[in-house]
């Protein structure tokens, strides 16, 4: 497993160690919008030639992102018929300034 943070590939291999609660059919997914943004922040941050404006503009970017957190989805098959669920955690901030 590949991974910047130990902590965090060790939690992800300990659930993925533990045993299914219950038997889930079709497919599942999961993407955090906001954790795909933090990532291009701190990538944008370590490019050697970025200016004043760029990291103000990754700042804008960030901010307006942070709200929208984990997506998820189920794609599944029930009584023959093919059914999907989807949910996005939103959070909802006072203000943004």
């Amino acid at each position: 497993m590949l991974s910047t943070s130990k902590d965090c590939a060790e939690a992800f291999a300990a659930d993925l160690a533990k045993p299914a609660t219950s038997k889930v059919d079709g497919l599942i997914w999961r993407f955090d919008p906001s954790a795909a943004v933090e990532y291009a922040v701190s990538l944008a941050k370590i490019a050697p030639n970025q200016k004043p404006d760029q990291q103000k503009e990754m700042k804008q970017v960030l901010k307006w992102a942070k709200p929208f957190r984990a997506m998820q989805g189920h794609i599944f098959e029930e009584n023959k018929t093919p059914r999907s669920s989807f949910s996005w955690d939103i959070t909802d901030l006072v203000s943004f300034d």
